[in-house]
């Protein structure tokens, strides 16, 4: 059982943002797959609990220049889930993301959240029911390329997005019981 908390840092390390929060990922990348966890998120508005593929490229001076990223994300509730697609073209971010409103509390129990990622298609399953689909051949074009497999947990300063963080509601924790991953095999 992982557990990733937040809580508060010394504003001498992080100045601009006395609060952060926590991350593990792969040491290795993949490309094409099904990526699955055992999750029960807790976040509360201003957090965001999140399972997801990365993929960043840098230039020499550390300016972006690519970024590719396919996510399963609570963002201030877990009521909702969002499933997001990001990537660049020429050096400008964009976005496609389906947000489906649950019929449970994700934060009362474990659920099973999985990423199915294809040549012609990236599906976002919950307890191993499709929850939505990405197939749009153009953005799919966009992810032709191994990424890494992350979770994190973290405040957000987007109150528009993820809702207002209070400090008071810190220390907080998610969990993750599980993660696999399962190679597509081409027949």
């Amino acid at each position: 059982l992982l557990g990733v908390d937040i809580k508060s840092t010394t504003e001498d390390v992080f100045p601009e943002k006395p609060f952060w929060g926590g991350e593990c990922y792969s040491a290795s990348s993949y490309m094409y797959g099904r990526f699955e966890t055992m999750m029960k998120p807790n976040s509360l508005p201003g957090l965001v609990t999140s399972f997801f593929l990365l993929e960043v490229v840098k230039d020499v001076d550390n300016s972006l220049v690519d970024w590719y990223e396919v996510a399963i994300e609570f963002a201030g509730k877990t009521d909702e889930i969002s499933f997001a697609l990001h990537w660049m073209t020429d050096r400008v971010k964009q976005s496609s993301v389906k947000v489906v409103k649950l019929d449970f509390d994700a934060a009362e129990a474990f659920h099973k959240y999985a990423i199915e990622w294809t040549p012609t298609s990236i599906q976002f399953i919950i307890d191993d029911a499709s929850a939505a689909v990405f197939d749009d051949s153009d953005i799919l074009e966009e992810f032709h390329h191994k990424m890494s497999l992350h979770m994190n947990y973290w405040v957000s300063d987007n109150a528009a997005w993820a809702g207002q963080f209070q400090e008071s509601v810190l220390p907080q924790q998610t969990s993750y019981s599980s993660i696999a991953y399962y190679k597509l095999v081409e027949t």
